[in-house]
């Protein structure tokens, strides 16, 4: 029987050894421990930045191949209709990579603790927060 008790959480998935070990923990643990409980790693799925040169030439080599409608008879009306078309392709090829980006950077908060000390201590105290911030502005 005794051999059976030890081999009862055998083939037990590893979350679930992972849930069971984060519900003990409440008393020791708290809040905290059980937020961060498998969350390191954020930082290795971070994306790749292009460069801001090649994200605005991209930009710009779509906005300039757009066309006018063919059915607009009035020559002004056909260049203003291709204005707004280049305007609204530039406008996505921009915002589009830096909202990739946001998604993917996480929040200095969500981030383990060990994770948060590595960024402070590489990029300093806030300059990873005013980099996403300023880019959120945008």
């Amino acid at each position: 029987t005794m051999w059976r008790h030890k081999r009862k959480g055998f083939g037990r998935s590893l979350h679930a050894c992972i849930a069971s070990a984060a519900s003990g923990m409440r008393g020791s643990g708290g809040p905290a421990t059980r937020r961060y409980l498998g969350s390191t790693g954020k930082l290795g799925a971070i994306p790749m930045v292009a460069d801001p040169e090649d994200i605005l030439r991209g930009a710009l080599n779509r906005a300039r191949k757009q066309t006018p409608a063919s059915r607009i008879a009035n020559a002004a009306e056909r260049e203003k209709s291709r204005a707004a078309k280049q305007m609204q392709v530039l406008h996505l090829g921009l915002i589009g990579p830096l909202k990739t980006y946001m998604e993917g950077f996480p929040r200095l908060s969500r981030v383990h603790p060990f994770e948060h000390a590595m960024i402070t201590l590489t990029l300093g105290d806030s300059v990873y927060e005013d980099a996403l911030g300023d880019v959120a502005q945008l």
